[in-house]
């Protein structure tokens, strides 16, 4: 087949690499990393981390479904019809290897049962089909050069010029050597000043056909990108026109399983419809699990504390707020992404009026369109044949009205409808989005505005776990100083931390006394009583009598000793020797030693004279510390 069927997909191609591979001996043990999007990035991402470390703990967020912008459906009676992310190109390695290494069976989807790939396909500029593809290969050619000049030659060795020098990125993933930024590689790859270009001008000034810019790239470009020729730059177009439709691939069983085995072998854990609300980096130097994930889980919002975050959704399209340690918001904007409408059709053909086809001509099994208003769609394909039916692809900016599709179709029976945001506005950037937002916050989704096919993802994702492997060696550095370092506790801790630690030292001291206290107070005790009543009976002489049958001492003796020992709250206070004085002549017997030893809620005593309380210290646990 000529080179020509290179421009008549439908989907996109994606990137490719070499499987995982390190020789480190770093098992990841102890380190905590997140993952924002279940998509084709955030599962990639997932996957390579966990051939890196196997023993860290990755946690993936999800708040839509698994697989992102990949979605496989299933229409009338065929199965996994590809509304997203669609195909690769066989040149691809790191598509063609990651899929062989997770068992997954790939297959041509556009291959027909009896091999080939494509029927005849045209040009419509909304109004007639101005160039269609002859039956034959010799006359196609010839309606070609006819056409378009040579054109068509010049621009394939553009293609392979830029092609070959975008495959050194694997010798960059395969040494482990990250790119720090996407304007570092493009520079390394040769590629920045092609980036830097429109894709018109770039075509324009090499001499290219106008009619050839205008019908055959534009409806590339189109087709792929929902996006007009002028203004896209001239990397990602001449990237865009590399794919033939003989040479596309996509997964047998829906592109949805690769995401999903990815997922699965990667043993992560996922957190299902959750919603991301932030992610901010500490400002704490030298802390582990720096990063702060927040997130909202079936209406109930929770904090999350990683050593790394991955950002793998677009930020452009995942409304989460995104902070740098300096509290500054990364700013993001919707509309720096396409929206792109498809449409899929059953009914038995297209509509010979619409289109002004002739009786006796074929249905072409392609449509490429111009950049004008009354092209309403972007690229319209025959899917799948049905016995009397068919299945038809449409891919357009605008939502197609059954209005419309009635006038386009015969006899359409069903419709199923999917939109998407497929690929970022492909202007020329001075300046890309960072593969770092700040320290451990890594966002591979940036490189889309560099390669915007499912080849970038993966390669980017590959990427940034070279850098966060990087990183590793910090983390535990600062994991292993804390665990060496005592935390600085504030004076109130420090504080609290002395007192329980001399409570638990007196706790000690009266357990080891045990008794023997006991005894010793007895004692004690016991003389302080004597020499009282011997001092009395002596200065009262014949009140003696009269003050023993009043107080009852004996009694109040045996009262106040048995409070002393049967008391388990309160334990007595020992007076002061140099506060000792002559006790009151009415009841001061009674008065300083009840309020010495009394028990707890003791009865007031009644007396005109002020109590004499003993000054001995009673630390708050209620060790005694007269002997200290």
């Amino acid at each position: 087949m000529a080179m020509w069927v290179l421009w008549l997909l439908l989907a996109v191609g994606a990137a490719s690499g070499n499987v995982w591979s390190s020789d480190s001996e770093e098992t990841g043990e102890g380190i905590t990393i997140g993952i924002v999007g279940a998509g084709l990035g955030g599962a990639s991402s997932a996957y390579f981390l966990r051939q890196a470390l196997p023993n860290a703990t990755i946690v993936v967020f999800e708040k839509d479904t698994i697989g992102g912008r990949i979605r496989s459906v299933d229409f009338s009676d065929v199965k996994n019809i590809e509304t997203g992310g669609s195909t690769w190109h066989s040149s691809h390695q790191q598509m063609n290897e990651l899929c062989e290494a997770l068992g997954i069976k790939v297959t041509n989807p556009l291959k027909r049962t009896d091999g080939s790939t494509s029927g005849p396909y045209g040009v419509w500029n909304g109004r007639d089909i101005v160039f269609k593809q002859s039956a034959s290969d010799v006359g196609m050619v010839l309606s070609m050069i006819w056409r378009y000049g040579l054109s068509p030659l010049y621009s394939q060795r553009l293609v392979d010029e830029v092609s070959d020098k975008l495959e050194e990125v694997y010798s960059l993933l395969s040494n482990s050597h990250p790119w720090t930024s996407h304007e570092d590689l493009l520079r390394q790859l040769h590629l920045y000043d092609t980036s830097q270009q429109d894709l018109r001008s770039l075509l324009r000034n090499n001499g290219f056909n106008a009619a050839f810019m205008d019908e055959i790239v534009e409806g590339i470009i189109r087709s792929n990108y929902g996006q007009p020729l002028s203004g896209t730059n001239a990397l990602a177009g001449l990237l865009a026109m590399k794919s033939g439709a003989d040479e596309l691939y996509a997964a047998k069983n829906g592109n949805v399983c690769i995401v999903e085995e990815l997922l699965r072998q990667s043993q992560v854990d996922i957190m299902n419809e959750t919603r991301v609300v932030s992610i901010h980096r500490t400002n704490r130097e030298n802390a582990s699990q720096s990063v702060i994930l927040k997130y909202d889980k079936l209406g109930a919002e929770n904090t999350a504390h990683f050593d790394a975050v991955v950002m793998a959704a677009p930020a452009d399209l995942a409304d989460i707020d995104i902070f740098d340690s300096r509290h500054v918001r990364y700013q993001t904007n919707p509309n720096h992404y396409v929206i792109t409408h498809v449409t899929l059709v059953l009914c038995n053909g297209l509509s010979p009026h619409y289109f002004r086809l002739l009786k006796s001509e074929s249905d072409p099994s392609l449509l490429l369109t111009m950049e004008e208003d009354v092209a309403v769609f972007s690229s319209l394909g025959l899917y799948k044949k049905l016995h009397s039916q068919a299945v038809y692809k449409i891919l357009s900016r605008e939502l197609l009205t059954e209005e419309l599709l009635d006038k386009m179709f015969i006899n359409k029976t069903d419709v199923m409808r999917h939109t998407w945001h497929a690929y970022p506005e492909l202007k020329q950037l001075q300046s890309y989005p960072p593969l770092k937002i700040d320290e451990y916050i890594y966002y591979p989704s940036g490189f889309e505005r560099v390669l915007p096919l499912m080849e970038g993802v993966v390669l980017s994702a590959r990427n940034v776990v070279n850098m966060l492997l990087g990183d590793v060696k910090e983390i535990k550095r600062i994991k292993e100083e804390e665990e060496q370092r005592a935390p600085v506790p504030s004076d109130e801790e420090q504080e609290e931390s002395e007192e329980q630690d001399e409570a638990k030292s007196e706790e000690r001291l009266k357990e080891e006394k045990g008794s023997e206290e006991g005894d010793n107070w007895y004692e004690y005790i016991s003389n302080i009583v004597t020499e009282s009543f011997e001092d009395e009976q002596a200065a009262e002489g014949q009140k003696k009598k009269e003050v023993k049958q009043e107080a009852k001492p004996e009694p109040a003796e045996e009262t106040w000793l048995s409070s002393f020992f049967t008391s388990k709250d309160v334990k007595p206070e020992a007076p002061k020797q140099e506060e000792k004085q002559e006790p009151p002549e009415d009841k001061a017997e009674d008065t300083w030693l009840s309020s010495l030893f009394s028990s707890p809620d003791p009865e007031p005593a009644p007396s005109s004279e002020p109590e004499v309380k003993g000054t001995g210290a009673e630390s708050e646990t209620g060790s005694w510390s007269w002997f200290g």
